[in-house]
C-alpha cells in the first residue's frame, strides 16, 4: 500500500491531472491482489491519497464560459443564400448548423449516411447504424433529427442540407461514397473526425471565435448552454444530446454564454 500511495504522490508531483492519477489507481486496483478480502484501490489510505490529490489539484473544465451562438448563426446568415456559396463554405455551414441544431457530436456527423436518411417533410431523420460513443452492443440505433426553421431561410439546416446533396451529387459517382459529408477536394472522399472539427473551427474563427481556447467540441456546450438559458427543459436537452442523467451536462457542458431544441438555439 505505502509504494502505491507514493506511486500516485510521483504522478501528482511531475503534474498528472486528478482524472488520470485516479485512472491510475483504477488500474491497479484492477490486477493488484486484493487486501483485506477489498480492492487495493479501497483501501482507506489509497482512498484518503486520492482525496488528497483531488483537494491539491481539483480537475476543471477546460472553459468555464463558453461563446456566444448569436455570434456564429449572424456569421452564418451573412453568407448570403446556400446556392451561391463555395463548396467549401456551404460544406462548412451546413456542419456548423447540424452541430448546433442537433448537439451532435463531430463523430457522429461523420457517421450520418445518405442510405438512412428519410426526409419527413418539416424535418430529416437520420439513423446511425455504426456503434458510437452512447450506442452499446445491442441497443437501437440511434437517431439524428434536423428540424426546418422557417423563420429565416440563411437557418434551415433542411434547405442547407438539401443543397448540399444536390452539390455533392457528381462527387458520389463511386456508389461507396454514401456517407453525407465528402471531402470538398478531390478525390471526394468520406470524411474523418477531425476534418469536420477543422470546418467548424474554420466557421467559429470566421465568426471572431478563439479556436485556441475553444475547440470544435465546444458546440455542444454552446448549443446546450444557449437552450437552457432560453428556457429548454434539462429532460429535452438531455434527450437531444443523448446525455443519460443532468449531471453530465451541469458538470461539464452547461456554461454560461461569452418549442423545439432547434428553434431555441436558432432564435
Amino acid at each position: 500500500v505505502a509504494d502505491i500511495i507514493e506511486f500516485l504522490k510521483d504522478m501528482m508531483n511531475e503534474g498528472y491531472s486528478y482524472s488520470s492519477i485516479a485512472g491510475f489507481r483504477s488500474a491497479i486496483s484492477a490486477y493488484h491482489a486484493k487486501i483485506n478480502d477489498l480492492p487495493v484501490g479501497q483501501h482507506d489510505l489509497v482512498k484518503a491519497t486520492i482525496t488528497a490529490v483531488f483537494n491539491e489539484t481539483p480537475p476543471t473544465p477546460k472553459c468555464v464560459e463558453t461563446w456566444n451562438v448569436n455570434t456564429v448563426l449572424e456569421t452564418i446568415c451573412s453568407l448570403g443564400p446556400n446556392e451561391g456559396l463555395t463548396d467549401q463554405l456551404l460544406t462548412h455551414k451546413l456542419a456548423m448548423l447540424m452541430a448546433l441544431t442537433s448537439a451532435s457530436r463531430q463523430s457522429e456527423l461523420r457517421d450520418l449516411d445518405l442510405q438512412f436518411m428519410q426526409d419527413k417533410g418539416n424535418f430529416i431523420e437520420f439513423s446511425i447504424p455504426t456503434i458510437t460513443k452512447s450506442r452499446k452492443q445491442g441497443q437501437a440505433c440511434k437517431k439524428r433529427i434536423f428540424q426546418s426553421y422557417p423563420a429565416n431561410d440563411q437557418l434551415d439546416v433542411t434547405r442547407c442540407l438539401k443543397v448540399y446533396i444536390h452539390r455533392t451529387k457528381d462527387w458520389r459517382k463511386d456508389k461507396s461514397y454514401h456517407k453525407l459529408f465528402l471531402a470538398t477536394v478531390k478525390p471526394h472522399k468520406p470524411v474523418v473526425t477531425a476534418t469536420i472539427g477543422n470546418w467548424l473551427k474554420s466557421l467559429m474563427k470566421r465568426a471572431g471565435i478563439d479556436v485556441s481556447i475553444f475547440t470544435a467540441h465546444s458546440t455542444r456546450s454552446a448549443a446546450t448552454s444557449k437552450a437552457f438559458k432560453q428556457g429548454l427543459t434539462i429532460e429535452e436537452i438531455l434527450k437531444t444530446a443523448d446525455w443519460t442523467n443532468a449531471g453530465t451536462f451541469f458538470r461539464f457542458y452547461h456554461k454560461s454564454e461569452a418549442n423545439a431544441f432547434a428553434d431555441t438555439v436558432l432564435s
